[in-house]
């Protein structure tokens, strides 16, 4: 979306808690005033470890999902006058690009370039451009869905002017590969239709699998061999769900832990626990007090508190 200083406020009062936007308003080299933006669903912002932008007229976000499936999106916005920014941020691009290959980054190109792909008069040297791209192996998602893309999706309508194809969006092979389908559709808000396209990215879906972990009571907990099976299929699951679906931002800190506190200290308690049932029975068995009993009930009585389970306060299991 392009905008500018004024449009950034009633944007962000406009859409609810759901969405997060990144902006980025400043002046160009030419001193205007302007700005883009890209606009994220939370679940999908909360996977982005890194954006920027520059001078008002591109903003970028890079985002890491499951197996670390990496995306590029940029979002582009060029005025038709200015030929010395255009250039520029031509340069830019390609850098950015660049930079995505390197790093084996998928890539989401969003742009209005006010210009159409293939045109025979090109004062711009635009096709130039949109070469670039091509050789950068991104491919326009309405030249994928449609031969006549440029009749069947026209972005910009304005009276007296004929209408034109302005707005675009590039991906990169795989998710270009991807693509469900694309459709522009007009708003009250613009000139410029929205131009929608759909991807089908298997890595954004968090797959339902069958837990090996089904209802445990205090009947597992009879023996440490006990124990340590549950024990090592909870920790294998938090493990998985860690590299899958945490966000990179928020879990780098624990990168090297490799036994995280409230993990150690969960492993503490059922060992615990396991060590008074034990007592427990003997006890039972023996008819014979053991003051280990007691020891054991302190150390695992604030965990029975969270857990709502009552203890005896005082005196031992043989007096129940």
């Amino acid at each position: 979306i392009k905008l500018t200083y004024s449009t950034v406020r009633n944007l962000k009062l406009t859409l609810d808690n759901s969405y997060t936007i990144l902006t980025n308003t400043q002046l160009d080299p030419n001193e205007h005033n302007t700005g883009v933006t890209l606009i994220f669903k939370k679940y999908i912002a909360d996977h982005i470890f890194n954006y920027s932008g520059f001078w008002g007229r591109i903003i970028y976000a890079d985002i890491q999902l499951q197996n670390k499936y990496r995306i590029h999106i940029i979002n582009l916005y060029i005025t038709p006058p200015d030929n010395i920014l255009r250039k520029k941020l031509y340069s830019k691009l390609s850098f950015l690009f660049s930079q995505a290959a390197e790093l084996f980054m998928q890539v989401i190109f969003m742009s209005n370039l006010n210009t159409e792909p293939r045109r025979h008069f090109n004062p711009k040297h635009s096709n130039q451009f949109f070469r670039n791209l091509a050789n950068c192996n991104l491919f326009n998602i309405g030249d994928i869905c449609y031969d006549d893309a440029n009749t069947r999706l026209p972005t910009f309508h304005r009276n007296g002017c004929n209408p034109s194809r302005i707005n675009h969006i590039y991906c990169s092979t795989e998710l270009a590969a991807q693509t469900i389908e694309v459709s522009s559709t007009p708003t009250d808000l613009s000139d410029h239709y929205l131009l929608i396209a759909t991807l089908e990215c298997p890595e954004l879906v968090t797959k339902k699998s069958s837990s090996p972990i089904k209802k445990i009571g205090l009947s597992n907990f009879t023996c440490k061999s006990n124990i340590n099976f549950f024990w090592n299929q909870i920790q294998s699951i938090i493990i998985t769900a860690a590299d899958l679906t945490i966000p990179v931002r928020q879990s780098s800190t624990h990168s090297k832990d490799i036994w995280p506190t409230l993990l150690k200290h969960a492993y503490s308690t059922l060992k615990s626990l396991q060590k008074w049932l034990k007592i427990t029975n003997e006890i039972l068995k023996m008819q014979t007090f053991k003051i280990e009993w007691n020891k054991f009930i302190v150390k695992i009585s604030p965990i029975a508190q969270e857990m709502q389970i009552s203890f005896l306060k005082h005196g031992d299991p043989l007096t129940k």
